[in-house]
């Protein structure tokens, strides 16, 4: 999934070791709050796994700056989750817990989900599927002061036509991708969700592939 990998780069660069050390497990307190996630996925398309990263006060990083000075900061945990697909195979749904809990108190920060194409050949032949389209979904102060968050509160329903994107190269052997494009590729949003509900993300993207 080359597409995704770097969402998540920028988030967790330049960090290093955990201080104590670093326990990756998720065990969700019983209190915990959720939040649903629905993909609802245009023929030809499928959603790629939930990229859901979440931080920690408890184990944190530490990263030495030029002048050898060492410098902490909240600790990380990327997570990747399948989203499970409806018996039609276009409703795809998961659900995160805000609070991970496990012996760093693991917090939910940012989420990334969205589409990409399944299948290339009834748009052109030989091709890679390419890049993908989505939203990136900041749970916290520290993962949306990269740029602006459009605000929401307990719940997102977001629906944006997109168009797909032919890409040759001709360097060495020649290499065709469909990817997918529009306003932008992953839409940005801040959430808050009230203490005593549940927060909600729906995805509806249509591809309009007449033009």
């Amino acid at each position: 999934m080359k597409f995704i990998n770097w969402l998540m780069l920028f988030a967790i660069a330049p960090l290093a070791a955990c201080t104590p050390k670093r326990d990756l497990t998720l065990s969700p307190p019983e209190h915990t709050q959720w939040v649903d996630i629905e993909v609802v996925a245009p023929p030809n398309t499928t959603a790629f796994p939930l990229n859901a990263l979440y931080r920690s006060s408890v184990c944190l990083h530490e990263r030495r700056q030029a002048d050898m000075s060492k410098v902490k900061s909240r600790g990380y945990n990327p997570v990747h989750m399948a989203l499970q697909p409806d018996a039609g195979g276009r409703v795809y749904r998961q659900r995160v817990a805000l609070d991970g809990g496990g012996p760093c108190e693991w917090k939910l920060s940012m989420i990334t989900l969205g589409i990409e194409y399944s299948r290339t050949d009834h748009l052109v032949k030989d091709a890679e599927v390419g890049t993908a389209v989505g939203l990136k979904v900041a749970f916290d102060n520290e993962a949306s002061n990269n740029g602006y968050y459009a605000p929401v509160h307990n719940e997102l329903i977001y629906s944006l036509v997109y168009y797909p994107y032919i890409r040759e190269s001709y360097l060495g052997k020649p290499e065709r991708s469909l990817s997918l494009y529009g306003e932008k590729s992953f839409m940005p949003y801040r959430i808050t969700i009230d203490t005593d509900k549940n927060g909600k993300i729906v995805f509806l993207p249509t591809v309009d592939e007449k033009k």
